[in-house]
C-alpha cells in the first residue's frame, strides 16, 4: 500500500510530501521498495526515501516496485496544484480613493 503523509492526495508546487509504502504480508522477508513517478498530467520527482517533489501542476502516479523480484507494485495518483502567490486589486476607473458614503 503506497500513502502520502497525513493521508494526503495533493501537494503544492514549491513543496515536498513523504511517501510510504507498507508491504504485505507483513511477516515478508524483503520489505523494501525501488521509487518511481510516472508523470500524468504533471511532473515531479522522487528520491529513494520516498520524498515527492513536484515541478509542475497536474496529476502523478507514485510508484512502489518490491525489490525482492516479485515485481509486485502499489501506486498512489497525486494532484499537484500551483499556490496562490500574489493578489492584485484594482478600482473600478483605476480610482484610488472614495468618499465616505459612497462606493465604486
Amino acid at each position: 500500500t503506497v500513502t502520502a503523509a497525513g493521508e494526503a492526495s495533493t501537494v503544492a508546487t514549491g513543496s515536498s510530501l513523504q511517501m510510504t509504502a507498507e508491504a504485505a504480508p507483513a511477516d515478508a522477508s524483503q520489505k523494501s521498495v525501488t521509487w518511481s513517478v510516472e508523470n500524468g498530467t504533471g511532473s515531479a520527482t522522487i528520491n529513494a526515501s520516498g520524498l515527492l517533489t513536484p515541478a509542475s501542476a497536474g496529476t502523478v502516479t507514485i510508484k512502489a516496485t518490491a525489490t525482492d523480484g516479485t515485481g509486485v507494485v502499489g501506486t498512489k495518483v497525486i494532484t499537484i496544484t500551483v499556490p496562490v502567490n500574489a493578489i492584485t486589486v484594482t478600482a473600478a476607473g483605476e480610482a484610488s480613493t472614495v468618499a465616505t458614503g459612497s462606493s465604486l
